[in-house]
């Protein structure tokens, strides 16, 4: 992975495995299982004094974070364990020696048979951590009481990362896409959202709201003898608009016309004005009619004597 050269015309390398394969108490390769291990070794290469190959020392293997690595050419790893919750696996994530340490780039763990991962930057008295897991990302702060990382202050929620809820703005209908920090995303870019037309379903607008509100309907102020003028107002332009309604005919059902009116107005004075004499000569029929009955009865008794 890496050589560091020395005095003693000696070079240092450090060597990382990440493999299925712990190491055991001996520093040996143990028995391979379902986990991912990070091991790190050092091997001290010793010279001659010609620069020639002398012998070399073997460090046992040990699981490591590759503090020991390259930073600018290896990214840090550090395995946080199998944990039985995500609460637990990322409780520890945010704890001093994982979340305070620069050195770690990436955080590993699982959770049964699932392995979760935390990409995390570390920058003065706040790390910025993401989590991969299930199929998602996710995304929290992890603040520190001062730059040198000493001690937690507060840890922030998971939130799920990317676009965290929609915004509107109801003046211009300008629809925002925003984070969890309530900061609109950039490269999504906001969207208006268009008003309707004749063609395409849409907002209403304000102006047409209120010509709804407003709506009415009122009989128009020059009328005629044939038919019955309504003027009402358009919704979407607010001008008045005119519908009329034709007279009755033996066809279809309309309005009275002004001469029909009149005729039936004074049909019904002429009804009103010989009222007395219809009903004399109704009762003159009536009184014929009894008349007539008494004689017919007179004649063909309808009645059985004993």
């Amino acid at each position: 992975v890496h050589r560091w050269p020395n005095a003693q015309q000696s070079s240092i390398y450090v060597q990382v495995l990440h493999s299925n394969f712990p190491a055991n108490a001996e520093g040996e390769l143990a028995r391979q299982d379902s986990h991912l291990h990070t091991l790190c070794r050092t091997v001290n290469v010793y010279l001659d004094a010609d620069g020639n190959f002398d012998h070399s020392e073997v460090s046992p293997w040990r699981e490591c974070s590759l503090q020991e690595a390259d930073r600018n050419n290896l990214a840090a790893f550090a395995y946080l364990g199998a944990f039985d919750s995500m609460d637990a696996a990322t409780a520890k994530a945010a704890t001093i020696p994982y979340a305070g340490n620069a050195d770690f780039v990436l955080l590993r763990f699982r959770i049964g048979d699932k392995g979760g991962l935390i990409l995390q930057n570390v920058n003065g008295a706040s790390t910025e951590q993401y989590l991969f897991y299930n199929g998602k990302r996710y995304l929290r702060y992890v603040d520190f009481t001062s730059a040198d990382r000493t001690a937690v202050k507060t840890v922030q929620a998971w939130k799920l990362d990317g676009v965290a809820y929609i915004a509107y703005n109801a003046a211009n209908r300008i629809i925002y896409q925003r984070n969890q920090w309530d900061e609109n995303i950039s490269g999504g870019g906001p969207s208006t959202l268009p008003l309707a037309t004749a063609s395409y379903a849409g907002l209403l607008s304000n102006t047409a709201f209120t010509h709804l509100s407003n709506f009415n309907i009122y009989e128009h102020s020059t009328p005629t003898t044939t038919s019955v003028r309504l003027v009402f107002t358009k919704p979407l332009t607010g001008e008045a608009g005119v519908v009329t309604i034709a007279a009755a005919t033996s066809a279809r059902a309309g309005v009275m016309t002004a001469a029909l009116y009149n005729e039936v107005k004074n049909a019904t004075a002429n009804i009103a004005a010989h009222y007395e004499e219809i009903q004399s000569h109704l009762n003159t029929i009536y009184s014929r009619l009894s008349a007539i009955e008494n004689k017919i009865e007179a004649y063909h008794p309808t009645s059985t004597q004993p």
